[in-house]
C-alpha cells in the first residue's frame, strides 16, 4: 500500500520511542484501560504493534488469549521479539490475514501517519479481518487542550510531520463510516502532557 512509516517520523529515531512516551505519555495506564475492557476470549491483532509494549502486557494478564502483533517497521519487530511476543513482519498490502480472523483489533497511535486514502484503505482491511460481532478499539490524539498542550504538541508535529490531524477532531467517522463500521463510541479519553488521547471503540 505505501512505504512504512517510523513512529517518530524518522528511523534514526526509532530507537528513541519507549524513551518518547516515557517522558511525555502514560502509557501503562492508557493500556491497562484498553486491556481491562477487551474481550479476553477473542483472538486480538495489535496493529502497528511497535516495541510490543501492549501485546507483553497483556500477555501477563491474559495468558490464555491467542493474540498477534504487526508492524512495518524492522526494528520494531525485533524488539517486539525480544520481549517473546508473537509478531509479524508486513511491508504493504492487504493485511495477511484470512477474513473473520480476529474478534479484536487494537491500534495505538498508527493511524495519525497515514493519508485520507491509506487510513480508509485499512479501515476496511481491519473489517474484513474481524469476525461478525468484532471490535476496533482506535487509540489516538484528539484537539489539544491548554496552553502547555498546545506548545508540547507543536513539537511534536515538528519532529514528526506525518502526524496527520485525521483523528477525533478529523475524519475519522467519515472514513469508519465508509469501511462499514456502524457504531463509533468514545468511552475514554485523558490528558497527557503531549496531548488529549482518546480510545474509540468501532463496531459493524
Amino acid at each position: 500500500m505505501s512505504n512504512p512509516h517510523p513512529a517518530l517520523g524518522y528511523s534514526f529515531l526509532t530507537p528513541a520511542y519507549e524513551w518518547a512516551l516515557w517522558l511525555g505519555v502514560p502509557e501503562r495506564k492508557i493500556r491497562s484501560y484498553l486491556i481491562e475492557h477487551i474481550d479476553a476470549h477473542q483472538p486480538l491483532l495489535d496493529f502497528g504493534c511497535g516495541t510490543g509494549n501492549f501485546l507483553q502486557q497483556l500477555q501477563q494478564t491474559h495468558p490464555q488469549q491467542t493474540i498477534r502483533g504487526l508492524d512495518t517497521d524492522p526494528y520494531m519487530v525485533r524488539m517486539s521479539r525480544r520481549k517473546s511476543v508473537p509478531v509479524d513482519y508486513y511491508a504493504s498490502g492487504p493485511l495477511p490475514y484470512a477474513g473473520e480472523r480476529f474478534g479484536t483489533v487494537t491500534s495505538t497511535w498508527v493511524f495519525e501517519h497515514f493519508s485520507v486514502e491509506e487510513s480508509l484503505f485499512y479501515f476496511q482491511e481491519i473489517r474484513r479481518i474481524l469476525q461478525p460481532g468484532g471490535t476496533l478499539w482506535l487509540g489516538d490524539w484528539g484537539p489539544s487542550q491548554g496552553p502547555t498542550q498546545r506548545v508540547l504538541g507543536r513539537l511534536v508535529h515538528w519532529i514528526d510531520p506525518t502526524q496527520n490531524g485525521l483523528g477525533p477532531a478529523g475524519r475519522w467517522p467519515e472514513l469508519l463510516a465508509q469501511a462499514g463500521f456502524s457504531t463509533v463510541l468514545i468511552p475514554y479519553q485523558i490528558a497527557t502532557r503531549l496531548g488529549t488521547f482518546y480510545y474509540w471503540k468501532c463496531h459493524f
